[in-house]
């Protein structure tokens, strides 16, 4: 049986929250956009350096076209890292953005060189970062190293804890 596609993903915690803040769409929500086949996308010579940076439009679940940012390197057969820097609810928000000053985008993109589907892998899965403040990954870190753990399944098994708990309460 082959293995699934994973997309890895990473992005700045503070950039994640300002993007929430500014345009309403969380990180998690924007990478949705890599599941879309149809997505359409198109690289940013001018703002690429040592990797190349993307611009993608796609739909994310929820059927709404956002813009997002995002660099990717595909680490081996079945897995790839994208860095979340941007996202935007469609061309507008983007251009929004772009008005306001708070971007390196430039005010339009030709997407007639674009490419539908680029990063698209049918049936791949997300792997999505999640953040703890500092004294919740000491204690956490302390836990699992008691227990003989590593960090990140010491973290699922609580959550997982956590919520067949909330589900046995509702």
């Amino acid at each position: 049986m082959a293995k699934r596609f994973t997309y890895e993903f990473e992005w700045d915690p503070t950039k994640a929250r300002d993007n929430v803040r500014k345009h309403r769409i969380a990180f998690a929500r924007a990478a949705t956009i890599f599941l879309d086949p149809e997505a359409l996308s198109e690289l940013d010579e001018e703002e690429s350096g040592e990797e190349d940076r993307w611009i993608t439009l796609g739909l994310d679940r929820t059927g709404v076209l956002l813009v997002v940012c995002h660099t990717y390197r595909e680490e081996t057969e079945t897995s790839a890292r994208i860095s979340v820097d941007f996202c935007a609810q469609g061309p507008l928000g983007m251009k929004r953005n772009i008005m306001r000053g708070n971007s390196t985008m430039k005010r339009e993109y030709d997407f007639a060189k674009g490419v539908r589907g680029k990063f698209y892998r049918k049936g791949a899965e997300l792997r999505l970062p999640i953040y703890l403040d500092a004294k919740l990954q000491e204690q956490v870190e302390r836990l699992a190293e008691k227990n003989g753990k590593d960090i990140g399944e010491m973290v699922n098994q609580l959550v997982r804890k956590e919520v067949e708990l909330i589900e046995e309460l509702s």
